[in-house]
């Protein structure tokens, strides 16, 4: 997971930017891998601040848990799935781990809970809530680059990037030594790599070098016990309910592609954003929520037509020249 300033502001509100910034690496640049196996640099800003934060995403889950836990005004229910609210009743109802139902009575109900949000089916159930929803022709599958004689491989404090038109693999460090790595890539050409002989082919042919980091036998492993997954792009309007008691959040109201690191920063930058909005409207839910949903919406809309329309045409593109 790639961490920028607006996801670290939010974090910092908080007070756990410090906790989660010493368990990640900075990235202060990108590292462009040519075809030719030559490499440069491609600075993020002018200033030693100028970075990103690599964090490995259960690490960042973890973390997030043990700081809620420690507010004695938090409650964490795990392995209960919402299935529904009844907003006459105020009750938000959920299956637990053994298939049964679970009610508890509630003021509101936020869905933070990803592009399958079941909180906006919900909210369907209630209101007008327009959702378009698109899947990309790019998917994505994740391999690993393992750390040698307890060492990184490749310098550690840049993300990456081996940009090759219409694909690119990228790797992002770890705490451990490891770099996370990433194949980008339209499903026809994954659905062209059918044998062993086909994927090495294809990773020697346009990534040599990370073939010797990751390893051949590596790769074939990781290709044949996974299978490629899709991007979404999610836009839904409006985020609140028309009684202002439920609210959408993070990728259930806008997931967009991954390529220039907005997503999670924008999904934790929603909490800073209702925080606001909550204190200018005396923590009264149902007008914080409208307040919150009118110029936020607009913003995320912008910025989900931005990258949608732009980073699928031209991104491998920028970055290989």
């Amino acid at each position: 997971m790639a961490l920028s300033r607006r996801g670290r502001d939010a974090l910092a509100y908080v007070g756990c930017e410090t906790t989660i910034v010493n368990s990640g690496i900075a990235m202060r640049a990108r590292m462009i891998h040519e075809l030719n196996c030559t490499k440069h640099p491609i600075p993020y800003g002018t200033r030693a601040d100028h970075e990103i934060l690599s964090i490995d995403r259960r690490t960042l889950n973890e973390l997030l848990l043990n700081e809620a836990s420690k507010r004695s005004n938090i409650t964490i229910h795990f392995q209960h799935k919402f299935i529904g609210w009844d907003e006459d009743q105020k009750i938000a109802s959920f299956h637990d781990a053994s298939g049964n139902r679970v009610d508890f009575r509630v003021d509101v109900v936020i869905g933070y809970d990803g592009c399958h949000s079941a909180v906006r089916t919900a909210m369907m159930k209630i209101d007008a809530i327009n959702v378009a929803q698109e899947y990309f022709e790019t998917y994505y599958m994740e391999f690993c680059i393992p750390p040698k004689n307890d060492q990184f491989v490749m310098e550690p404090n840049y993300l990456h990037i081996w940009p090759r038109h219409q694909f690119m693999l990228i790797a992002l460090p770890n705490q451990d030594k490891s770099f996370t790595t990433t194949l980008f890539s339209p499903i026809s050409i994954f659905r062209t790599l059918e044998t062993a002989d086909d994927v090495l082919t294809f990773f020697r042919q346009y990534f040599p070098d990370a073939v010797s980091f990751i390893g051949a036998n590596e790769i074939i492993e990781t290709y044949f016990s996974s299978k490629p997954q899709p991007l979404i792009s999610t836009k839904c309007e409006p985020h609140t309910t028309y009684n202002g008691d439920m609210l959408l959040m993070g990728d259930a109201a806008h997931s967009m592609a991954p390529f220039y690191a907005q997503g999670m920063n924008s999904a934790f930058e929603d909490c800073l954003v209702l925080f606001d909005k909550l204190k200018e409207n005396n923590f009264d839910f149902p007008k914080a929520f409208s307040a919150y949903n009118r110029p936020l919406r607009i913003h995320k809309q912008i910025s989900i037509e931005y990258l949608d329309s732009n980073e699928m045409i031209n991104y491998f593109d920028d970055i290989s020249t």
